[in-house]
C-alpha cells in the first residue's frame, strides 16, 4: 500500500505546482481537483499511524476545508 500511496502523493505535488503556473482558471479547477483526489487516495492508502495524527491536526486546527480550500483557489488565481 506505500507504492500506491508515493504514486498518488506525487501526482498530487505535480498538480498543485502546476496549479500555481498555470495562468487558465479552468486549469486551475482541474489541477486543484486532481490533487484532492489524489491525496484522497493517498490518504486512504496510508498506514494508521498516520491518518489518526493528520485526522487529530485537521480537528485541532480549527479550519474547515472549505475555507482551505477557498484559500488555495483564491491564492492561485491572483
Amino acid at each position: 500500500m506505500l507504492i500506491p500511496s508515493l504514486i498518488a502523493l506525487t501526482i498530487a505535488i505535480i498538480a498543485v505546482y502546476t496549479s500555481f503556473k498555470t495562468a487558465e482558471e479552468i486549469e486551475v479547477v482541474t489541477a486543484v481537483l486532481t490533487a484532492l483526489i489524489c491525496l484522497l487516495i493517498s490518504i486512504i492508502c496510508s498506514p494508521v499511524i498516520l491518518k489518526v495524527p493528520l485526522v487529530a491536526a485537521l480537528l485541532i486546527g480549527g479550519q474547515s476545508l472549505a475555507s482551505i480550500l477557498g484559500w488555495y483557489i483564491l491564492s492561485s488565481a491572483e
